[in-house]
């Protein structure tokens, strides 16, 4: 169970916020916390920490316009410290083609069956591998081929290109939700947090871009078959 929250903004948003985001999510993992985020003149930025972070100086990082958090509960059987450092999300891939950054919630026990798969590494590493051969042209094409192939529990969000690509599992096992917040559209993984307005949930096996002014469905798989989650 971990704690994934991404928006997109018209306007400037301060450090402080996803901060406050990543608070409010604790309960669903301390085991480390991480921001992505792009400025206003698009810088990017990776904040990682095994410790809570402690608020910026209010002129610090406060022309925020793409925001990715995440908190971490922990379930790799890797535990040594250095693990959990690289296991910090959210996690950046990079191929000659394509560029993004992922945030994670869910297991994925059987992914041996659709991927090669590093039992040192945790399922989000071991994910992230399914995009090696992935071009520009073709990155939604594999989001829908990976939804249609990785089976199991999990919740994905992704920053590409500026804009943000929500994912749920076909079974609809761990919990996502569309929403917005001062009128600016998210995603979040609990509908709990200040100032969150829901659209709906992230249907199972949906694929939803969100962008500045709008969001569309880019995919959604047929499927009959729900299996939630008792802890969620």
């Amino acid at each position: 169970m971990c704690g994934i929250f991404g928006i997109i903004s018209n306007k400037n948003i301060h450090i402080n916020q996803l901060i406050s985001i990543l608070e409010q999510l604790e309960h669903r993992g301390k085991d480390s916390y991480g921001i992505t985020f792009i400025t206003d003149t698009n810088e990017k930025k990776n904040l990682k920490t095994l410790e809570k972070f402690e608020n910026y100086n209010k002129d610090v990082y406060n022309n925020i316009n793409i925001g990715l958090t995440h908190n971490r509960y922990s379930t790799t059987k890797n535990k040594s410290p250095q693990a959990f450092l690289d296991e910090i999300q959210p996690l950046q891939f990079k191929n000659d083609s394509i560029e993004f950054d992922l945030i994670h919630n869910g297991n994925i026990s059987n992914i041996h069956k659709y991927i090669s798969y590093d039992e040192t590494l945790s399922d989000t590493q071991n994910i992230i591998t399914f995009f090696n051969n992935t071009k520009i042209d073709t990155f939604e094409n594999t989001l829908i081929n990976f939804i249609n192939t990785i089976h199991c529990s999990y919740s994905i969000i992704i920053l590409f290109q500026n804009s943000l690509y929500v994912l749920r599992d076909r079974y609809g096992y761990k919990p996502l939700f569309l929403g917005t917040i001062h009128n600016q559209y998210c995603a979040v993984s609990e509908d709990c947090i200040k100032d969150f307005i829901k659209i709906r949930e992230v249907q199972p096996g949906e694929i939803i871009k969100i962008t500045k002014n709008n969001y569309k469905i880019i995919y959604k798989t047929q499927n009959s078959f729900q299996s939630k989650c008792i802890f969620e």
